[in-house]
């Protein structure tokens, strides 16, 4: 419909009556002026039914459904695979850092290296492992909140048909 952001703008009638309307005009419109683009305004309630046909009529057709599912499916785990992935070579790495905190332990109590020489690369390992695990802490708060089952087509049908019902939060709306 536009080329730039759709943005919500409520006007009130002249009188200042509890009569609002909403429109949804053009963000280059709104934020640069009628230099970078036209009003043309559409009432919000007009676009709001036009998206709510086209998503029926989308969800009436199984194969487009399925396709549009499969997708949103495959992106989340796509999304999801570089974070597993993530995870696994930074535990990787911590073990590696015991490992090397052990080695240095033991030279130590071999006499091979000195007191000062161990505390220094103790020190060095301590901020790496700290790095790392905090790394690795984000890494899995990402994933928590990437990592939902898939839902199936059948499910995202009834949502799509009856969108009050759904679990996921609606933002509130943003008018201008």
């Amino acid at each position: 419909m536009y080329a730039a952001g759709q943005g919500l703008r409520s006007i009130a009638n002249q009188l200042n009556t509890v009569v609002i309307r909403r429109y949804c005009v053009c963000d280059k419109f709104k934020n640069n002026g009628s230099r970078a683009c036209s009003s043309n305004s559409v009432r919000a309630d007009f676009v709001e039914s036009y998206v709510m046909e086209r998503i029926a009529e989308v969800v009436l057709q199984p194969k487009v459904l399925d396709d549009v599912v499969n997708k949103i499916n495959k992106d989340r785990t796509k999304s999801v695979t570089p974070l597993q992935k993530e995870i696994v070579l930074l535990e990787k790495e911590l073990k590696t850092l015991d490992t090397q905190k052990q080695k240095y332990f033991k030279l130590y109590e071999s006499d091979t290296i000195d007191n000062d020489f161990l505390l220094e690369r103790l020190y060095e390992l301590k901020g790496k492992y700290n790095t790392f695990t905090q790394r690795k802490r984000e890494a899995e708060r990402q994933l928590e909140s990437n990592s939902s089952t898939p839902l199936p087509p059948i499910k995202w049908r009834g949502l799509l048909l009856s969108p009050s019902k759904s679990p996921l939060p609606i933002p509130p709306r943003n008018l201008v």
